[in-house]
């Protein structure tokens, strides 16, 4: 069902917003059933791209954080991922072609694609803080979209970072898994975009002194903290 002005007003206005301070044209919105669970993806060509999100996703997230999620996905647009995501998706199509070795072959091409594709997604997670506007709401939202229709009301967001960082320590297993996922896991995006929250870069991106941030890292700092925040090994 394409999300416009007469199907879905309210979230029609929420992609209007979000292309407005991503300053990209409107992109084009789909609610669809073969987007399972609570999630959204961006697929397409330079030519052209669009967003689906699940039908469950407007029913768990509230609006404040359906602007951190449909952001995200503008990020991914505003900064020309799509054709690499479509890529990497088709790529793991590809692997089921060919008997016994095709995954082998698909998951050794498409390693180098995950890297960069968990990269991309750090970087589509500050577009959504950017639409949003609230640490703690991005924060929420990613923990949602790992939570369900679990009530987190209670939850200590920071404290699930820290003891699933004790785990993956423990865990050579989890971390090796980590190589053939095109996402981080949710923890590790909670802990970056917390960090890009604290940033001179957050700052400018949303036209206020960085003096109003107690403590801003720079740039250089955020960019070595991230990395360490995402290296799988």
């Amino acid at each position: 069902i394409h999300v416009s002005r007469n199907t879905y007003p309210e979230l029609y206005a929420i992609v209007e917003e979000c292309a407005a301070k991503l300053n990209i044209p409107v992109p084009y919105v789909i609610i669809s059933d073969q987007v399972r669970g609570i999630n959204a993806c961006t697929a397409g060509t330079d030519q052209f791209a669009f967003i689906a999100i699940s039908s469950m996703l407007p029913v768990v997230l509230n609006a404040d954080e359906l602007k951190f999620v449909i952001g995200h996905e503008c990020g991914h647009l505003a900064l020309g991922h799509v054709v690499y995501h479509t890529a990497l998706g088709m790529m793991g199509a590809a692997g089921g072609l060919l008997p016994m070795v095709g995954n082998i072959i698909a998951k050794t091409i498409s390693y180098p694609l995950n890297a960069w594709s968990r990269r991309s997604e750090i970087s589509a997670d500050r577009a959504g803080l950017i639409c949003c506007n609230d640490v703690q709401v991005a924060k929420r939202s990613l923990f949602k979209l790992e939570a369900g229709f679990l009530n987190i009301s209670s939850v200590d967001i920071d404290a699930y970072v820290r003891e699933s960082e004790a785990m993956l320590e423990n865990s050579t297993l989890g971390r090796l898994n980590e190589f053939f996922m095109s996402h981080p896991i949710i923890p590790k995006r909670i802990k970056a975009i917390d960090l890009f929250g604290r940033s001179v870069a957050y700052a400018k991106a949303m036209g206020i002194d960085p003096k109003q941030i107690p403590g801003a890292i720079s740039l250089h700092e955020l960019t070595q903290q991230t990395e360490k925040i995402i290296e799988v090994m």
